[in-house]
């Protein structure tokens, strides 16, 4: 029991019922042969559900499960049984989150209510409905309406059925009521702060492509536009490939290098043949001096 709090007590009996053994102390002898765990256990041989019923040592309402013990021939020789303590139960629901004003009820195959978070000496024991608990019964295994489980509230409802692999009737009904205007409210809440996660990073996704744009874009254009005007007022050895590396722009800069490159060579090619052309006239012109 210390280490599964989630349960209410464990208690073993001989194949009478008779318990000789509990978790929690036992102060007169008692048996569990007109419990439903037990009959249930005798007459499957396999792990079986409960229903309502007042703890014969903690004096709480609960619902028992029951093991069976097989002796050699296969036979029941007694029951390991165990019940649920919805104190841990129920500090487990009011740690999970729900809205204000929620109501969640459980009711056994019967529809006797075993637990209940709001007003629970009023219902615990009472059975439920008999219209909500025969529309529960009729349905499917599971569903949600818009409905009240508590005053005029509107709530979202919805149950849910639980039961062994082994048996036909569900041992456990759970029936949740949250109110409605919560639940919106904490979906817009939700629904902006995510907006607002998505907007921070659509921002940065924008501020991040803006930046790579002028990166790997807008400052090589630049460069480029820059070597031209350079190269359009006569500075032929400006050279661009070292800070356009990469890309198409990266190939369209070695081609304005190269571009440069031979310009500047036929340049310098008409310099020379310039310069050999005037030596070559003032030599023909003191030839025809000298004459």
């Amino acid at each position: 029991l210390a280490m599964n709090p989630r349960y209410g007590n464990i208690v073993i009996t001989d194949h009478h019922g008779d318990v000789w053994a509990s978790g929690l102390p036992m102060t007169q002898p008692f048996s569990l042969s007109a419990v439903r765990t037990f009959q249930n256990v005798k007459k499957t041989g396999r792990f079986s559900s409960g229903e309502y019923l007042i703890g014969r040592i903690s004096a709480k309402p609960t619902i028992g499960f029951g093991y069976p013990i097989m002796d050699q021939q296969g036979d029941v020789s007694g029951v390991i049984a165990l019940n649920i303590n919805f104190a841990h139960f129920n500090e487990t629901l009011r740690q999970a989150g729900l809205p204000q004003g929620t109501v969640f009820t459980l009711t056994d195959y019967n529809g006797i209510i075993i637990n209940r978070n709001q007003e629970p000496e009023r219902f615990i024991g009472r059975k439920l409905n008999d219209d909500i608990f025969m529309s529960m019964v009729s349905g499917s295994d599971e569903g949600s309406v818009t409905g009240s489980e508590a005053g005029d509230v509107k709530q979202i409802v919805s149950y849910r059925k639980l039961r062994l692999a082994d048996e036909q009737h569900p041992y456990l009904y759970i029936r949740v009521g949250v109110p409605l205007q919560a639940t919106m409210d904490k979906a817009v809440l939700e629904q902006a702060l995510d907006m607002l996660f998505l907007s921070s990073l659509l921002i940065t996704a924008l501020v991040v492509a803006l930046l790579i744009g002028k990166y790997s874009f807008i400052d090589r254009i630049n460069v480029l536009r820059s070597a031209s005007q350079l190269m359009a007022g006569g500075n032929l050895s400006v050279r661009v490939s070292g800070q356009v590396a990469g890309g198409e722009l990266g190939q369209l800069g070695r081609a304005f290098d190269e571009m440069a490159h031979q310009i500047a060579e036929r340049e310098q090619k008409l310099r020379i043949s310039e310069a050999e052309y005037r030596s070559e006239e003032r030599r023909v012109g003191k030839e025809c001096r000298s004459r």
